[in-house]
């Protein structure tokens, strides 16, 4: 279109988004401009709306459904114990490092202190 490389994507998109709303829409406007303003004040208000709630909403939605996706699995990993299984492994690697680091053998297990 005309305003491709002057406004980018995003604008485009949005001028389409717009013309099609207004298209769907045509039967609820009047013929006489008199009567129908408001509906077209109406119709910017949803159309701000949307773009709003595509461009920030849908990121704060995500957000959320992540953080509650990441909760209910922490806290299924706690039932099953999984998670306690990968905190022990976790410990064990760090005593096999140290151990490395130092030179010692598995008889020196007791000796090496993570904490």
């Amino acid at each position: 279109g005309p305003l491709e490389d002057l406004c980018g994507p995003a604008l485009n998109n949005f001028i389409k988004f717009v013309a099609v709303t207004s298209f769907v829409t045509r039967e609820v406007y009047d013929m006489s401009p008199a009567k129908s303003w408001p509906w077209g004040l109406v119709q910017i208000a949803i159309n701000f709306a949307l773009v709003a709630f595509f461009k920030w909403g849908l990121s704060i939605t995500t957000k959320y459904l992540e953080a509650a996706l990441k909760k209910a699995k922490d806290r299924m990993e706690y039932e099953e114990g999984t998670a306690m299984l990968r905190e022990l492994e976790a410990r064990d690697r760090q005593i096999e490092e140290r151990m490395q680091e130092r030179g010692g053998s598995k008889k020196d297990d007791e000796e090496v202190q993570l904490f």
